[in-house]
């Protein structure tokens, strides 16, 4: 056998060989690639879900309507429950104008729930920061809150628009009373004795001729608009009052928001009610406080809103002994009321 022979067939074997090991090694990397894409990504997609990226089914969920009977109402889980500030300067300065006690905190969080959109206030209130109101560290005039709470009516001129909530001043009286006596605390409880005391009829008088004046301000703001909303229809037509407040606040309703609002609509400051063993409202208290209505309702007629509920406890005793209150007289017959509320 020739040495050129022996040299060819090395070269040949060689060949061979180098072949075989190039085509094992693209076999070996297309297996790679194959796996890789049959098997690293499908845990990635369950991470994704695992991880709400992917949207989540629909709920029917059981549900008493306003009228007590019992309907289907689609839940989307948390889709109401996410809220974000709005780009500096681009929301209206809409103030959000209550007397104390009379829902002011429970409607903002609607109106986040349904809106998206952070509310703000006037009075920085940390329980509520803490609670979970960011806009409560929001300059009230920054234009990214969708609405600014306030008790007062000294930023009126600035103002855009007006959402006045009004609730029956006997109601609301207690209710921030009970505030007042837990130290500020919107869900404290307390004790009904208090109610017996001197202070209790004191503030009561004082707080009526506020809620009356909060009411007749609010109606005299001359802002560009202006909606007024009873605390009771909400609880009455929650669905139709909050597409109202939307309406007016120019904001989108989405259905899935108001469905989760719905079924979200208590929140977390809610106060629990309870009976007291006696009636708290002695004569002179009533007096007052139905005065204070009777004249709200005229201002009401005055400036063409809605038509006032029937709030009045004793007719009679009020129509003897009216008293009309002129809206801008001095409220200073309780000397600690003024240390004790917003």
């Amino acid at each position: 056998m020739s040495a050129k022979f022996i040299i060819v067939s090395m070269c040949l074997v060689v060949a061979v060989i180098f072949f075989m090991a190039v085509t094992d090694q693209q076999i070996l990397s297309d297996g790679r690639d194959f796996y890789q894409h049959q098997h690293v990504h499908q845990p990635s997609n369950v991470r994704n879900i695992k991880n709400n990226h992917a949207p989540r089914p629909k709920k029917v969920m059981k549900e008493r309507n306003h009228s007590g009977q019992l309907g289907d109402a689609i839940s989307y889980e948390t889709s109401c429950m996410d809220a974000t500030f709005m780009p500096q300067g681009s929301q209206p300065f809409v103030l959000l104008v209550s007397a104390p006690g009379s829902g002011n905190t429970w409607l903002r969080y609607l109106i986040e729930r349904l809106t998206g959109v952070y509310t703000g206030s006037m009075y920085r209130d940390k329980r509520l920061l803490n609670g979970g109101f960011l806009g409560e560290s929001e300059s009230p005039t920054s234009g990214r809150v969708i609405v600014v709470k306030t008790h007062s009516t000294d930023m009126h001129e600035k103002a855009d628009g007006v959402l006045l909530l009004i609730r029956d001043p006997y109601s609301a009286l207690t209710a921030d009373f009970k505030r007042i006596a837990a130290k500020g605390n919107h869900t404290g409880k307390i004790s009904s004795k208090i109610f017996n005391s001197e202070h209790w009829a004191t503030y009561a008088r004082w707080a009526a001729r506020r809620w009356q004046q909060t009411i007749q301000k609010g109606l005299e703001m001359s802002a560009a608009k202006r909606l007024v909303v009873y605390y009771e229809d909400l609880l009455e037509d929650l669905p139709k009052q909050l597409r109202r407040v939307a309406h007016f606040l120019n904001a989108t309703v989405r259905e899935e928001r108001l469905q989760c609002t719905m079924l979200h609509r208590e929140g977390n400051f809610h106060r629990q009610p309870y009976s007291m063993p006696f009636d708290s409202f002695k004569e002179n208290v009533v007096i007052a406080v139905d005065s204070a209505i009777g004249n709200a309702r005229k201002a009401m007629e005055r400036y063409g809103g809605p038509k006032m509920r029937s709030y009045e406890r004793n007719l009679q005793i009020v129509s003897d002994k009216i008293m009309e209150l002129n809206v801008n007289d001095t409220i200073n017959e309780c000397t600690f009321c003024n240390r004790l509320v917003h």
